[in-house]
């Protein structure tokens, strides 16, 4: 190959442009791109060890590279030997799921020579690597970092269970990130317990936990309204005839400002002749029956009575 290194003719004495190329070639190639095919396009072993010493290109793993700037997350995937899949790659979307700090990786079902997400040269086989879960599958799509939404949800109905899979259809509604007849057409492949879960949602309400709160009042026929305005206080989670249901998110108790905003909220309800009820996030996450108890409760004794 000599000194020809780069596509368009350029010479090895023009090597900032042609690391700059690198990384544009590694992003049309989905992400990551192998050395054979960077050597295709004209690149030699001198110039990708220069540019990875530049930082102009990354090597995830022997004979992988990514483009700069890729999130760490999805070059560890690549480091594995797949990509981010199941709630690293919802997350990385910004849909909701339940917090998880591991690192979920789809990797082919015929693929060999695993490392961790850490070591590119540590082989999975030979050490324990707890902060990573391998999804064995072969999902379908062209970027080589993460699989595609319906991938990663039905990969989710593996690692959670099936409310937690319609938070976050719901919370891909709420974002955007797809249309309800798109999300539905992206469920067809998925089992139909998930299908059934997706086709109730409607990017309503605001979080995960309120999606999961509202599908349980649904199958106890507790019909509340979600983000209603009241005038002075703003909008509250859910309101069935004068009880006020709100939910905290994950954050909420290491948030002073808000734990005292929610307090002036509640009296402010309270004076305006509503009963207010609040559940944490992990209430409503890991003791729902706990939160159910008290809204029927609540319901029995008459607070909900306009």
């Amino acid at each position: 190959m000599g000194d020809r290194v780069a596509t368009g003719g350029c010479d090895a004495a023009n090597l900032v442009g042609m690391t700059i190329d690198a990384a544009s070639i590694v992003r049309r190639h989905g992400g990551a791109a192998a050395t054979h095919e960077l050597y295709d396009e004209g690149f030699d072993r001198r110039t990708l060890a220069t540019a990875v010493r530049r930082r102009e290109l990354v090597r995830a793993r022997q004979g992988w590279f990514c483009a700069p700037g890729t999130a760490p997350a999805l070059i560890a995937a690549v480091r594995v030997g797949g990509r981010v899949t199941c709630r690293s790659a919802l997350r990385l979307a910004g849909i909701w799921t339940r917090a998880d700090t591991r690192l979920h990786v789809a990797v082919p079902s015929h693929a060999v020579r695993l490392r961790t997400m850490r070591s590119p040269v540590q082989r999975r086989r030979d050490v324990d690597d707890p902060g990573c879960v391998i999804h064995w599958s072969d999902p379908t799509g062209e970027d080589r970092l993460r699989v595609s939404a319906a991938s990663a949800l039905g990969h989710l109905r593996n690692c959670g269970d099936i409310e937690e899979v319609a938070a976050a259809a719901d919370s891909i509604l709420r974002l955007g990130l797809a249309s309800a007849a798109e999300l539905h057409a992206m469920a067809e492949s998925l089992p139909s317990s998930v299908r059934h879960a997706i086709a109730g949602v409607d990017g309503i309400c605001e979080s995960g936990i309120e999606t999961m709160l509202w599908r349980w009042m649904r199958r106890h026929r507790i019909d509340a309204r979600r983000q209603v305005s009241i005038p002075t206080v703003g909008r509250i989670d859910f309101l069935l005839g004068r009880l006020v249901i709100e939910v905290d998110g994950r954050s909420y108790h290491s948030d002073p400002e808000q734990f005292e905003a929610d307090r002036r909220r509640d009296a402010r309800l309270s004076a305006l002749g509503y009963r207010v009820l609040r559940f944490s996030y992990d209430q409503v996450t890991t003791r729902m029956s706990e939160v159910g108890v008290a809204i029927l409760a609540a319901i029995a004794r008459g607070d909900a009575n306009e």
